[in-house]
C-alpha cells in the first residue's frame, strides 16, 4: 500500500483526488489554528526536545491516528512538508519498514527563505536521515547532492463540469513572489500587441479564488500565462496547459526538455520571436497523445516513483 501524506491545500487536494487505485491512499494534515500563544509554546516544546510528548500540538490527532495505522512495508510519499517537527514525529510513529519518501514541489530556496544557505544545508541533511528526498527543480539536487530530481504530477480532469467556450484571453494566477513588476511588464507587453489579459495576482497571504475557479478559468482562457522565477522545473501551470489542452507562453526554457513540449503549444519568452505571438495565440494546440499526459498523471507518477 501506498500512502499520499499532504496538506489540506486545494490543488493538492484537486489532483489526489484523482487517484483511482484502491492501493493508493490519502492522508491530509489539516492545519492546527494558529496563534501567537500556540507558537510560542510549540517552539519552547522544540527547544526543550518535547514535541513527541506534546505531538497533537503539532498534526492533529485523527491525523496521528491515521498515521498510526500504517502497517509494515508500506511506502509514503509526503508532498512539501517543510516542518522538521512534523516530519520527525511522522517517522517516529511510522514502522521501521515502511519506505519513506518526501517531495518537493516548491524550491528549497523558497521553502526555507528565512534561512542561511549554511542552515538550509544543515536541514536538508536532518531530513535525508529519515527520508528519501526528490524535488521537481534541477536546481535543488545540483545544490544538495542527496536529493533526486522528479517531474511534477497533476490529473485528467472532467471536462463535463467545466465550459468548453473560449471567453479570456491570456491567463496568470499567482503570488508577487517577487515578480510583481515582471508581470505587469508582460501584461503591458502582450496587450499592446493586441492580446487581452487577465491576470490575477495576489500579495502573500491575501486569499485568491478558489481552485475550482482556477480551473474554470484555465478552461475558458486562449492561453495560459507562467512566469516563473528561481526555478528550473515546471510549475502547475504548465501542466494546467497540457491537461486542459491549452497553449503556453512561459520564461521557463527547461520547458524544451519535457516530453509534452511542442513549438506549435509552448511560447518560450526572451527565445521565441515576439513579433509572432499573435499568431501563435491564434493557432489551433497540436493535440498531445494521452500517453504522453499519462506521464504526468498522478496515479502512473505514483506508480513510478
Amino acid at each position: 500500500m501506498t500512502y499520499i501524506i499532504h496538506a489540506d491545500y486545494q490543488p493538492l487536494n484537486y489532483i489526489i483526488s484523482g487517484i483511482d487505485s484502491s492501493q493508493i491512499k490519502e492522508i491530509c494534515l489539516k492545519d492546527i489554528k494558529d496563534t501567537l500563544l500556540l507558537r510560542c509554546v510549540r517552539g519552547l516544546l522544540r527547544r526543550l526536545g518535547l514535541y513527541w510528548f506534546f505531538r497533537s500540538l503539532y498534526i492533529r490527532s485523527e491525523s496521528l491516528e491515521q498515521l498510526s495505522l500504517i502497517e509494515e512495508n508500506a511506502r509514503i510519499i509526503i508532498i512539501d512538508n517543510r516542518h522538521l517537527v512534523d516530519l520527525r514525529i511522522i517517522d517516529k510513529i511510522l514502522p521501521s519498514s515502511v519506505e519513506r519518501n518526501l517531495f518537493y514541489w516548491t524550491p528549497i530556496c523558497q521553502l526555507f527563505h528565512r534561512y542561511t544557505s549554511e542552515k538550509r544545508s544543515k536541514y536538508m541533511k536532518a531530513i535525508n536521515k529519515m527520508y528519501r528526498i526528490s524535488s521537481f527543480n534541477a536546481d535543488d539536487a545540483r545544490i544538495y547532492p542527496e536529493i533526486a530530481v522528479k517531474p511534477p504530477f497533476f490529473r485528467f480532469p472532467n471536462k463535463s463540469k467545466l465550459t468548453s467556450d473560449v471567453t479570456q484571453g491570456l491567463y496568470f494566477i499567482g503570488y508577487e513572489k517577487n515578480r510583481r513588476d515582471v508581470l505587469l511588464e508582460y501584461k503591458a507587453l502582450f496587450e499592446r500587441l493586441g492580446l487581452p489579459c487577465s491576470f490575477l495576482i495576489f500579495k502573500r497571504k491575501m486569499k485568491g479564488i478558489s481552485y475550482f475557479e482556477n480551473i474554470q478559468n484555465v478552461s475558458r482562457c486562449s492561453c495560459v500565462v507562467d512566469i516563473t522565477t528561481e526555478q528550473t522545473g515546471i510549475s502547475l501551470r504548465p501542466l494546467e496547459a497540457l491537461f486542459f489542452d491549452k497553449k503556453l507562453i512561459t520564461n521557463n526554457k527547461s520547458i524544451k526538455e519535457y516530453s509534452f513540449y511542442h513549438p506549435n503549444n509552448i511560447f518560450i519568452l526572451e527565445e521565441d520571436d515576439l513579433r509572432k505571438l499573435p499568431e501563435f495565440v491564434t493557432t489551433p494546440v497540436t493535440a498531445v497523445s494521452e500517453k504522453v499526459k499519462e506521464e504526468f498523471d498522478i496515479n502512473s507518477w505514483i506508480l513510478n516513483y
